[in-house]
Order: C-alpha cells, then sequence, then structure tokens
C-alpha cells in the first residue's frame, strides 16, 4: 500500500469536491477564473463541469510536480446574502496544483465537513485508491 501525506488527501478532496479555473461568485456559483478554458464552454449551462474533465484530463496527461504544489488552504470570501442584508462570509478550500510541465491550475471547493474528514479516515484504502486513479501515481 502506497503511504499519502497530508498534503495529498487534502488535494484529493479539493479535486473530488472542487472546481478547476473558477473562483466563487459574490452572488452564488462560480464565475471562469481562467477566461481562455472559458471560452471554450461559454455557451454551456454547466462550462465549469466541462472545464473539470479537461483539466483532469491534464493532471493524467502530465503529472503533478508535488515538490512544487503546496497544500489546499482555506480562505474566507464575501458573498451576497441579499439586497436589503449585510454580506456574509463564506468558509473555502482553494489551492494551486502545479503540473510537471510548470503548468498552473488553479482549484476551488467550499470548505471542508467535518463528517468528510472522519469519512476519509475510515476509509484509507479506499482514499488511496482514488488518488491513484485521479492523479495516476503508485
Amino acid at each position: 500500500m502506497t503511504k499519502m501525506d497530508s498534503k495529498k488527501f487534502a488535494w484529493l478532496y479539493l479535486v473530488e469536491h472542487g472546481f478547476a479555473g473558477v473562483k466563487h461568485s459574490y452572488y452564488g456559483g462560480f464565475k471562469p477564473n481562467d477566461l481562455k478554458m472559458f471560452s471554450k464552454y461559454k455557451k454551456s449551462w454547466n462550462w465549469f463541469i466541462t472545464a473539470k474533465s479537461e483539466y483532469l484530463s491534464l493532471i493524467k496527461k502530465i503529472g503533478v510536480d508535488w515538490n512544487k504544489t503546496d497544500a489546499p488552504t482555506s480562505d474566507l470570501v464575501s458573498e451576497f446574502n441579499g439586497t436589503f442584508e449585510d454580506e456574509g462570509q463564506k468558509e473555502i478550500m482553494k489551492g494551486t496544483l502545479i503540473l510537471k510541465d510548470g503548468q498552473k491550475i488553479e482549484w476551488v471547493a467550499d470548505r471542508i465537513e467535518i463528517r468528510n474528514v472522519f469519512d476519509i479516515m475510515a476509509n484509507v484504502e479506499n482514499q488511496i485508491v482514488k488518488f491513484q486513479e485521479v492523479f495516476e501515481e503508485v
């Protein structure tokens, strides 16, 4: 069995539950962070899902430079709560994957739920298999 460090567990969570090339929109949902990628899908209502699939293909094709890639971090972003309401704060998880050819892919997801952490801990062997499937590493 391959040993995974916490950075790789965090990246697996972010890639599985998040999206690439986007940032959270103040008004909900996502807006493109990578306009070049977005322009290919701008007529599709689920463009961020299609773009994610393409980014996952890049990861498998090129590979991740784990020495240059930092662990994902959490951040607070402002969000719209209504016309006559104060804006809210939302915790997100974000990070930049650096591929072996130097390309950088921004990822973002809603914050990790504590129950998800326990699910991951209880199912470590399965997480290693998922990691290998996503990142094609042994």
